[in-house]
């Protein structure tokens, strides 16, 4: 009796540890214990566009809220020091694939000196919103203060983006009435990982479009009713969405799977939700608006906005078919990016099973999850809408922004812009008969070891061993 009494036991605390209380804080730990090799794993200044981010963010710790314009380039008068630094990482023998840590010795240690300035362009980052850049924009500030140098500056921002990413990520796990296990693994997946020990705007991003949708998933089905403090942070939410990127604002559409009764009928149900949507588009409308007035700036040097637009209205059926064959020819191999296949540029690679390994957890934990929930056929087809309207805009907004006229492809779609859409999509496959039937089956095959922690236990050790592989694929490509 006292061997199954401490058998029990046993059981219990596995399962408290293991529980959905305190997947957050698994969360937080991994985010710490690989988050901060990775830091200083990922080569200062390689990342996508974060010299450009580095540079936006500094701008904002000075209270610099917009952006100049020095036709046909955004950008600020900003300490020499910066593009100094930067440059010396980013040219010559310091540029990928030649670079290793050890040359960081070689760099000048380069006083920050803000006295000194100059013109410094960074065109595709000179629009985005303040919001996007607050936490490393915060511990710029304090670093300008101790006059730290643009070297270490850069580490101190990548410093206020993990964290970010961390408390992010556990909020959004912890009000997420299902699908933590989804959540958990897509949140540390290789790529977007990566994108949270670097200087950049998708950290706040796609956190924000995370917290929405699990914000709205709490609306829809949490227990407990609706009270004006969750309709406030829908707005809230919704708003931030809409300022990071306008790209986004379609994911607040997610809020009509709110039954109705729950927002207090009908006409409510329309006013909140309807009020969300358009929240989302006109905050980012009156940003773009303000930016205008200033002086009109433009993403790309090559883009011509305006031309593109017209040659769209006129030819609609010739984007459709941009759309249709770019999905055609890069959709399987997105399916592999998307997870973090390629880190760096062309140079850095994850295994292919790491990222196989990943999907089908994923899929496996999304379509075996234990909460009974009912989504309702035209709720899945609300949501493969919703994903499927982001997905064009997404498209619409590069060949707008990014592409040159009337040419047949877009230019500059990286598959990181679609991880806002992974975890919605996986609400398709939500399926309660499934999830059923793979319970009792793991509890045929294991008596001792209970079918709830065996899920969890999976999703822990598969984020375990793609996020170690992630440090030693830069280990060994760096040092």
């Amino acid at each position: 009796m006292g061997g199954k009494a401490e058998l029990m036991t046993s059981r219990e605390r596995l399962e408290r540890l293991l529980g959905e209380r305190n997947i957050g804080r698994w969360f937080i730990s991994f985010c710490l214990l690989f988050g901060i090799p990775l830091i200083f794993l990922y080569p200062p200044f390689i990342a996508s566009d974060e010299i450009a981010h580095f540079y936006r963010a500094y701008q904002i710790s000075e209270f610099t809220i917009i952006a100049e314009a020095r036709w046909p380039d955004g950008g600020g008068m900003l300490p020499r020091s910066l593009s100094e630094t930067t440059g010396a990482l980013t040219t010559g023998m310091f540029r990928v694939p030649g670079f290793t840590l050890d040359m960081l010795d070689d760099i000048p240690k380069l006083p920050l000196n803000p006295g000194d300035r100059v013109w410094t362009a960074f065109t595709n980052t000179a629009l985005y919103s303040p919001l996007a850049y607050l936490p490393q924009a915060a511990g710029l500030l304090v670093g300008r203060l101790l006059s730290l140098t643009p070297l270490t500056l850069q580490y101190i921002a990548r410093v206020c983006s993990l964290l970010t990413w961390a408390a992010m990520g556990a909020y959004a796990l912890k009000i997420v009435p299902f699908f933590k296990n989804v959540l958990f693994l897509i949140l540390l997946t290789p790529l977007v990982f990566s994108k949270a020990a670097v200087v950049t705007a998708d950290v706040v991003t796609v956190g924000a479009c995370a917290i929405l949708s699990c914000h709205i998933l709490r609306m829809a089905f949490g227990e407990g009713c609706i009270t004006r403090r969750d309709i406030l942070l829908l707005f809230g939410w919704a708003a931030l969405v809409g300022l990071c990127k306008i790209t986004y604002a379609p994911l607040v559409a997610l809020c009509f799977m709110i039954p109705a009764e729950r927002l207090g009928g009908r006409k409510r149900f329309f006013l909140i939700c309807g009020g969300a949507v358009l929240l989302a588009f006109v905050v980012n409308l009156l940003w773009t608006g303000i930016l205008v007035s200033n002086q009109p700036l433009q993403t790309s040097n090559t883009a011509q906005p305006a031309e593109q637009v017209r040659y769209m209205l006129r030819n609609p059926f010739a984007f459709v078919m941009v759309v249709l064959r770019y999905t055609y020819e890069r959709m399987p191999i997105n399916a592999r990016y998307i997870l973090g296949e390629i880190i760096v540029w062309d140079h850095v690679w994850m295994p292919v099973w790491v990222i196989f390994m990943l999907w089908v957890s994923i899929v496996l934990a999304a379509a075996a999850d234990k909460a009974t929930v009912v989504i309702q056929a035209w709720k899945r087809a609300g949501v493969l809408a919703v994903v499927l309207i982001t997905y064009v805009v997404i498209i619409a907004s590069l060949y707008v922004s990014f592409t040159l006229p009337r040419l047949d492809y877009v230019q500059g779609m990286q598959a990181r812009y679609m991880l806002p859409l992974l975890f919605p999509m996986m609400l398709l496959i939500k399926n309660d008969r499934f999830s059923e039937v793979f319970s009792r089956r793991l509890d045929r095959l294991s008596t001792r070891i209970p079918s709830a922690i065996v899920l969890p236990s999976v999703c822990l050790l598969v984020s375990f061993v793609s996020l170690t592989m992630l440090l030693v694929v830069m280990y060994v490509r760096f040092v």
